[in-house]
């Protein structure tokens, strides 16, 4: 009987120890799965969070811009500030007129050798005649001058780069 007794709890540690095992590889299995479940969470929602704060920088850049255009007797004359806390970049203009036609002055358009553009934060410093894009630091203002086209001028759009996105500006006549 004592041997018996002896096979039965020789069997009886085996079978522990293999359950043992396969409940620590459970176990494994299930704190990988749980660690990489948590990583790609944290990635997702990360990638999310960047995404709403650049719709929200967006916005900001947007409510941040003043300008206005005015239309004298042989040039159109845009005036743009940023208040934005950062410098921001003009990366193009676009004019649309009465009749449906539309000017786009950017860096890939020949129409950026007719505009002038001038500093008027202190006096009229002109600045380099080179295409945008034109960095606008915080509080900096620019005038950009257009020769005028026979019709008359109804939208004047800007677009402004910040790193997150490109954010067009409709400005209002002035």
């Amino acid at each position: 009987m004592k041997l018996m007794q002896a096979e039965y709890s020789g069997m009886k540690s085996i079978s522990t120890i293999i359950g043992a095992a396969i409940a620590l590889a459970v176990l494994i299995a299930f704190t990988t799965f749980f660690i990489s479940t948590v990583s790609r969470t944290i990635e997702y929602v990360s990638e999310l969070m960047d995404i709403s704060l650049s719709k929200a920088n967006v916005v900001n850049v947007a409510k941040s811009m003043e300008g206005k255009w005015v239309e004298s007797n042989d040039s159109l004359v845009i005036t743009l500030r940023s208040n934005y806390h950062e410098a921001v970049l003009l990366t193009g203009i676009i004019v649309v007129y009465s009749n449906g036609t539309y000017v786009i002055a950017s860096r890939n358009n020949a129409v950026c050798s007719e505009l002038m553009f001038a500093n008027t934060n202190g006096g009229s410093c002109p600045l380099s005649l080179q295409p945008p894009p034109i960095a606008l630091g915080p509080g900096r203002s620019i005038t950009i001058t257009m020769p005028k086209a026979p019709n008359n001028v109804s939208i004047v759009v800007v677009t402004v780069s910040i790193p997150q996105a490109v954010v067009a500006i409709p400005l209002p006549k002035g």
